[in-house]
C-alpha cells in the first residue's frame, strides 16, 4: 500500500496517542530490580486465594469419586456369593429347566386333617 494513496493510515491517530498518554499516566511504572518477579508473583496468588480453596476442594471430591469407582468396579470383578444364577445360566440350560417344570405333574400335599373334616362333611349330610 503505497503512502501516497493512504496518507492517514500511516500517521498516528490523536485520539489513540492521546489514549495511550492517559494509560500510562493512569499506570503507575514497575520497579525493574531484583524483586519485580517475586513481588509480581505474590501479587498474583493473593489474588487467587479464592479459587485455590475451589480448586482443593474440586480436586478432593474428584479424588474421593475415583476411589469409590475402583471400588466398585472391583467389588463387581470379583466372583463370589453376590452372583446371581440367573445370570450364569445359558439359553439352553434355561429352556431345559422350563421345559421340566411345565411337564411336571400337579401334585398338592393332603393333610389328614382335612380328609377327617371331609369325611365328618359326608356323615353330616347323609
Amino acid at each position: 500500500m503505497p503512502k501516497d494513496q493512504f496518507p492517514e493510515a500511516y500517521e498516528p491517530a490523536p485520539e489513540l496517542s492521546e489514549l495511550f498518554r492517559q494509560y500510562h499516566e493512569a499506570c503507575e511504572p514497575p520497579e525493574a530490580g531484583a524483586n519485580f518477579m517475586p513481588v509480581l508473583w505474590e501479587k498474583i496468588e493473593a489474588r487467587q486465594t479464592v479459587f485455590t480453596v475451589f480448586g482443593r476442594s474440586s480436586k478432593a471430591l474428584v479424588t474421593c469419586a475415583l476411589a469409590a469407582s475402583l471400588m466398585m468396579g472391583i467389588y463387581v470383578a470379583m466372583p463370589g456369593k453376590h452372583i446371581n444364577p440367573f445370570y450364569t445360566v445359558s439359553y439352553v440350560e434355561a429352556l431345559a429347566v422350563d421345559q421340566a417344570l411345565q411337564t411336571a405333574e400337579y401334585s398338592e400335599p393332603v393333610h389328614a386333617d382335612s380328609l377327617v373334616d371331609a369325611q365328618d362333611a359326608e356323615f353330616e349330610l347323609l
